[in-house]
């Protein structure tokens, strides 16, 4: 009964967990700034093949994240969890303040967008993580699109 009950109270506490991402509020996981800003910044994604979805990542207890998943139409951002079981190319984890940041340039400024990605993804305030075997990053896109702002891929 003692297992029963343990596993029981885990399950509660997950449920918490989702049903809080679902309505969780950052910057990180607003989907409306990250459409704005993607739309804004679409030459930024061409390197990465269609179909490919990239999460940001705010805190990782919340479960909540931002996806933006690239298609015919353009970029398309949407509210997702990680028990949605949705596997993306590249996490970038990040905390509101980076968040903003990156949310505060664009690519037609040419050089400070690029220099804004290097610097957080140098100091760590960018983590950046991606999943797929090195020639499913190369064929997808993804070791290109991550060498434009100097970040080499993280296998997991």
């Amino acid at each position: 009964m003692g297992i029963l009950t343990f596993n029981i109270g885990r399950y509660h506490r997950r449920m918490a967990v989702w049903a809080k991402s679902l309505f969780h509020r950052d910057v990180v996981v607003d989907v409306g700034c990250w459409q704005a800003w993607a739309d804004a910044n679409a030459g930024f994604f061409a390197p990465l093949a269609q179909g490919v979805c990239v999460a940001l990542v705010g805190d990782p207890a919340d479960y909540g994240a931002a996806v933006l998943s690239k298609n015919p139409g353009g970029i398309r951002v949407e509210k997702s969890s990680f028990f949605s079981r949705r596997k993306c190319a590249i996490y970038f984890v990040m905390d509101a303040p980076t968040a903003t940041t990156i949310l505060s340039v664009r690519v037609d400024q040419g050089n400070p967008f690029w220099d804004t990605w290097k610097r957080l993804a140098r100091s760590g305030a960018l983590q950046v993580y991606t999943f797929g075997s090195p020639g499913e990053l190369q064929t997808n896109g993804v070791a290109t699109f991550l060498r434009s702002f100097d970040v080499r891929p993280v296998h997991k």
